[in-house]
């Protein structure tokens, strides 16, 4: 999902240099950005994607399909041209749907953007966001993105960080790629923690099921879930 706005990606092609409405934005970092993630093995084979961009509305661009053909239609700056705003929570809503519809067993959103929603008030984006957290959370969509912030962004304020903890932060477009697929490939990563129960003494339950807890709780703390493996048994 990218931000869709003129200033945010850019209109050199269509103003003139010397224009004061000129902007270089981003839209060659996001092609690069999604042409990465469908051609460096990061994802697992049969991987799908979506295409979502916002401004002052928000629209799938390409639905759920081959990764192979999302950095095309990622489009040109005449694509962008005279879009303002930044609706970026529903942009995250259509995202979150259309990924709860999907068959792959892991979900991961990625926002490429500023972080910013500009609509309504600071306690109607409260009450959204938390609708979406807890849109995504059964789902299993986990909302990752890469922000920099840019021209016109609000630099004290990103209602993403509300959102996710699976943020990266970069100065500089160029930075997009590669941190796209890392914090995607961070997201898709399985954490295994193992233990054996025959050392923890004669009260094996107790000890398993505090050991468990603890374990649980830090993955929690990453925003991991804690997953018994098949065929194991509780209670040691």
């Amino acid at each position: 999902m990218t931000n869709g706005q003129e200033v945010w990606m850019g209109n050199t092609s269509i103003e003139p240099p010397d224009s004061p409405a000129s902007f270089a934005g981003a839209l060659g970092a996001v092609r690069a950005a999604v042409t990465a993630l469908a051609g460096t093995g990061v994802l697992p084979a049969g991987s799908a994607g979506a295409l979502v961009s916002y401004a002052d509305t928000a629209e799938t661009v390409q639905p759920l399909g081959a990764l192979t053909t999302r950095a095309a239609a990622v489009g040109t700056e005449r694509t962008y041209h005279c879009r303002l705003g930044s609706v970026l929570l529903d942009g995250i809503g259509i995202g979150v749907d259309l990924l709860a519809r999907s068959p792959q067993r892991r979900r991961v959103l990625l926002v490429l953007g500023d972080g910013n929603d500009n609509t309504g008030d600071d306690l109607i984006r409260s009450r959204r966001i938390a609708e979406l957290r807890a849109r995504a959370a059964p789902a299993g969509v986990v909302i990752t993105g890469v922000v920099r912030k840019g021209a016109l962004s609000n630099e004290d304020v990103s209602q993403i960080e509300a959102l996710t903890s699976r943020l990266r932060t970069v100065a500089a477009v160029a930075e997009w790629p590669a941190q796209a697929l890392q914090v995607v490939a961070d997201a898709i990563t399985v954490h295994a923690v193992t233990f054996d129960g025959r050392t923890l003494g004669p009260d094996r339950t107790w000890w398993w099921g505090q050991l468990g807890a603890g374990v649980a709780r830090v993955l929690a703390s990453a925003g991991l879930r804690c997953r018994r493996a098949a065929g194991e048994r509780r209670g040691g």
